[in-house]
């Protein structure tokens, strides 16, 4: 039998998709401690593929680690002289792959070791090759993290990703909104840190930042998002939809009721959690992008 080579063979899981959804987990998210122990043998030779495509910057990655946390022993032999740690590229495999690591010192190596790869690699083409590598393996072993805007973040549902998170996150981009992004750095970084209170708080602050870019060009002014929102929408800065305005005052009141109620200092409803903390995330990232669009459209007309 001849095959047209110029016409794209069929994958069989496109008759498939249930087959194809059960081996992508993606609602059933757990830590990479939790995958680790699930998976180990078949995750091994998957993250060999991570750790030797710049076994060199591994080897670095690892030194920097053990510098930066000394009260760790990751596994590395003192060298005779006492100054150091000796061991070669080999040794970094073995303790990359085979070390118990816990999720905070497993995302803290693979930020080290993006950072070293990317410098020896300007054109940055080697660690979006690396990133692929990884996001492939979190994605079809459903880890509960994504690295988007050059960092890890909580992985969400597809339908949220491409929709909400992958085009704010192309719409930050613009030096316009690096106080933006300033923000939203830290309430991510905070989610990690599994403070979820400092979450609601940084999120919140993010858009605010937003409306003060909006209203008056610039971060840093002392106005609250009440304020903020009121005068962008007297400048109709907001929307053409006098629904969509009327919800933006609405979410001002809700936002200030849960930064009361669960990022205070003595929060009146209990402390958040990380369901309340996802929510507020996702409830920023979809106002970000609404704003971001409503300006770019308002400068182009």
């Amino acid at each position: 039998m001849e095959i047209d080579i110029q016409m794209e063979f069929q994958y069989y899981s496109h008759s498939r998709p249930d087959l194809k959804n059960a081996l992508y987990p993606n609602l059933q998210l757990r830590s990479w401690t939790e995958v680790r122990e699930r998976y180990s043998e078949l995750l091994d030779a998957q993250l060999y593929q991570v750790w030797n495509f710049e076994a060199a910057s591994l080897l670095a990655a690892l030194e920097l680690l053990q510098l930066k946390y000394r009260r760790i022993n990751f596994g590395f032999t003192p060298s005779e002289e006492g100054v150091g740690y000796y061991f070669d590229i080999e040794d970094a495999l073995q303790i990359a792959l085979y070390e118990e690591i816990d999720d905070f010192f497993f995302y803290e190596l693979l930020s080290i070791y993006f950072n070293i790869v990317v410098k020896g690699d300007r054109n940055t083409n080697k660690l979006n090759k690396l990133i692929d590598i990884c996001e492939s393996i979190f994605s079809q072993f459903g880890v509960n993290m994504m690295i988007r805007n050059n960092q890890f973040v909580p992985r969400q549902s597809e339908k949220i990703v491409t929709e909400i998170y992958d085009p704010t996150f192309q719409l930050l981009k613009d030096s316009t909104y690096d106080g933006v992004n300033n923000e939203l750095n830290k309430a991510f970084e905070s989610f990690r840190a599994k403070d979820y209170n400092d979450v609601i708080t940084k999120s919140i602050n993010a858009i605010q930042a937003a409306l003060q870019i909006l209203v008056d060009g610039e971060v840093n002014q002392k106005k609250k998002i009440n304020v903020l929102l009121k005068e962008a929408k007297n400048n109709q800065l907001l929307s053409d939809y006098e629904l969509t305005n009327t919800i933006y005052l609405n979410i001002n009141s809700f936002l200030e009721r849960i930064r009361k109620d669960k990022a205070g200092v003595h929060p009146t409803n209990g402390s958040a959690n990380q369901n309340d903390a996802l929510f507020v995330i996702n409830l920023t990232m979809v106002l970000l992008q609404n704003l971001i669009l409503n300006n770019n459209r308002k400068n182009q007309g």
